[in-house]
């Protein structure tokens, strides 16, 4: 039955990943059933997942970057910069209450969120733009962080985000691509892609590895810092010295 649905589904020209969505999705009622004593196997364990293609990873130059942001309203700025700067999730950000933001902490202020898919916690540490800006909206009088343009917590920026690429002539762009550029200039200013993964909640390097090229990129760059710096180690001798050397 499991097979003859994905041949349904592939014939209705869902993308792989989709399928593989619903299949996860499957795979987690029947190994909930278990548990509850109304199955007693989980048939989808038999059978093979769909291949799927690298995942989409453009991303904002910096340049860009600050276009974008200077062509956001001024209630979306924020959570665009948000999202820069921590690799949030949007709906993360538009959630984020203040009870989960510790500006407080002068040595590592951080910001906690727990993750809709495990209902595990992570912790994003915040730089000082991040801590400069939250301080900025403290006091809005609302439990939520971020607020519309008519001072209510937001439910989608669709529409605004829409128009600000446009305003900054930015095409094929999503906001859930300020995540991927997070992560890439996270890597290309240093970051290790272990950290990188704890920062955005995946649980397996697998999905950090599509940023890998980048932190190769950041070593070379640092390996190419070191030019120049052995050359006195090379040895200049004359022909004729070469007959000294035993």
């Amino acid at each position: 039955d499991i097979e003859d649905y994905i041949g349904y589904r592939m014939s209705q020209g869902v993308s792989n990943a989709t399928i593989n969505r619903e299949l996860a999705c499957l795979k987690r009622m029947f190994t909930q059933a278990i548990k509850w004593g109304d199955a007693s196997q989980n048939p989808v364990k038999q059978v093979d997942f769909l291949d799927e293609p690298p995942g989409r990873t453009r991303f904002l130059s910096l340049e860009e970057a600050q276009r974008l942001i200077n062509s956001c309203p001024e209630h979306l700025s924020p959570i665009v910069i948000t999202a820069l700067n921590t690799g949030m999730r949007l709906m993360e950000i538009l959630t984020l209450q203040w009870k989960q933001v510790h500006i407080d902490n002068v040595v590592e202020p951080y910001i906690e969120v727990i993750m809709t898919k495990n209902n595990q916690k992570r912790f994003i540490e915040l730089n000082d733009d991040m801590v400069k800006l939250l301080k900025g909206l403290d006091g809005n009088g609302s439990n939520y962080v971020f607020l519309g343009s008519k001072g209510l917590p937001l439910q989608s920026v669709k529409k605004p985000f829409a128009t600000a690429l446009n305003r900054a002539n930015i095409e094929d762009f999503r906001f859930h691509d300020l995540r991927h550029t997070f992560a890439s200039h996270y890597l290309m200013s240093g970051g290790d892609l272990m950290s990188l993964k704890e920062i955005l909640g995946h649980s397996s390097m697998k999905m950090v590895m599509r940023y890998a090229h980048l932190a190769r990129a950041y070593k070379r760059k640092m390996v190419n810092n070191l030019n120049g710096s052995f050359t006195r180690c090379q040895i200049y001798a004359k022909s004729e010295d070469l007959q000294d050397v035993g």
